[in-house]
C-alpha cells in the first residue's frame, strides 16, 4: 500500500513540474516479458532476461531466456539492445506528453515495432567505442536518452554522473538533473560533456542554429528540450 501511495504521488508531481524529453535510463527489466537484442554478427534474439551482470557502471554480460533454454551473452557481442522493464520502472522511464514530442512521434517512421517497444517502455542500449575513462576508449554498452530524436546528436546516460537534488525512492525520482551526459554527434566519436563545460559547447552542439535554444537562454537544465529543437528546426 505504501508503495502505491508513493507512485501515485510521484506520478503527480512528475505531471505538475514537466518531465524531461529524456527518458529516465532505469536499469531494471521484467522477467515476465520478452526483450530483444540485436547481436554484432547480425543475429537477433527475443527472450526473457534472466540476469545483467554490470560492473562498475557497465553492461557486461546479457542472460536470456530463449523458450526453455538460457544463453549468456557478453556485451562486446550485442550491438543494441531493447530491455522490457517492470511496472515500476516503466512508470520511471515514462517521456514527457509534450504537444511537440507527441507530433514528432505521430511520424510514420515511429510506427515499426522497435519504436513501439520504447513507446512502451523498453530502455535502449547501444554499444561504442567510448573514453569511459580518461585516456582510455572501450567498446561499451550505454543507455540512449533520447531514443526518439538521435538522428543528429545521440545522448547517452553517463553511469557515473553527479546529479542535482531530487526526491523519491529507488528510480522513482523527481527533480534532479545528470551533471554529465555521453553524446555522439553525427558519425563523430562518443564523448562526455559536463554541465560546468555546456556554455562553451553551445555553438559546436548546435552548428550555431539559434532555434536550437527555444524560448529563453541555453541552459543545462533545458539540454533535453535544445537537443530535440536542434534535431526538428535546424537544418
Amino acid at each position: 500500500m505504501k508503495n502505491i501511495v508513493l507512485i501515485a504521488i510521484l506520478f503527480t508531481s512528475l505531471t505538475l513540474t514537466g518531465q524531461s524529453y529524456f527518458v529516465n535510463p532505469v536499469e531494471g527489466f521484467s522477467f515476465k516479458k520478452e526483450s530483444l537484442v540485436n547481436l554484432k554478427n547480425g543475429e537477433q534474439i527475443e527472450g526473457k532476461i534472466r540476469n545483467m551482470k554490470v560492473k562498475k557502471g557497465l553492461v557486461k554480460e546479457v542472460v536470456i531466456k530463449i523458450g526453455d533454454e538460457k544463453r549468456t551473452i557478453p556485451a562486446g557481442e550485442i550491438a543494441n539492445m531493447y530491455v522490457a522493464q517492470n511496472s515500476i520502472s516503466k512508470i520511471a522511464t515514462a517521456i514527457e506528453s509534450s504537444k511537440d514530442l507527441g507530433n514528432y512521434l505521430d511520424d510514420d517512421r515511429f510506427r515499426n515495432k522497435e519504436s513501439e517497444l520504447l513507446k512502451d517502455g523498453y530502455t535502449y542500449y547501444e554499444s561504442h567505442l567510448t573514453e569511459y575513462r580518461k585516456g582510455k576508449e572501450l567498446d561499451v554498452l550505454l543507455i540512449v536518452v533520447n531514443p526518439f530524436f538521435k538522428d543528429k546528436i545521440t545522448v547517452f546516460h553517463d553511469p557515473f554522473a553527479g546529479e542535482t537534488t531530487s526526491a523519491g525512492v529507488g528510480p522513482l525520482k523527481v527533480g534532479g538533473h545528470a551533471k554529465s551526459y555521453f553524446v555522439k554527434k553525427g558519425d563523430g566519436k562518443v564523448y562526455r560533456i559536463k554541465k560546468k563545460e555546456f556554455k562553451k559547447s553551445i555553438d559546436g552542439l548546435f552548428d550555431g542554429c539559434n532555434k536550437a535554444k527555444g524560448e529563453g537562454d541555453f541552459s543545462w537544465l533545458k539540454i533535453d528540450k535544445h537537443i530535440f529543437n536542434y534535431t526538428t528546426k535546424c537544418d
